[in-house]
Formats: structure tokens, sequence, C-alpha cells
């Protein structure tokens, strides 16, 4: 099984990016939220 960088629209980062800063202001951390998507084995993609 791998992961790779979840492949997303401008909408769905933008909305990533709202979370970051909402977590960050409730736990006043500098929180990273990061989207990967599963790759079971032997389903690579062909990048």
């Amino acid at each position: 099984m791998s992961y790779k960088p979840a492949e997303l629209n401008g909408d769905l980062v933008n909305q990533l990016q709202q979370f970051e800063q909402d977590l960050q202001k409730q736990t006043s951390g500098n929180i990273v939220v990061i989207a990967y998507e599963y790759e079971p084995d032997g389903e690579k993609s062909q990048a």
C-alpha cells in the first residue's frame, strides 16, 4: 500500500486552507493539513 499527494481542485484546496486556519485558532498551534490518496498495492498510477 502507498499514498500519493491528492489531486485537488482550487475550491477544495481553499476549503483545506480554511480548515487549517480554523484549527490553528482553536489550538493556538501551527497546524498543517495534508491530503493524500490511498493506493492499494498493484495499483500504482502512471505519473
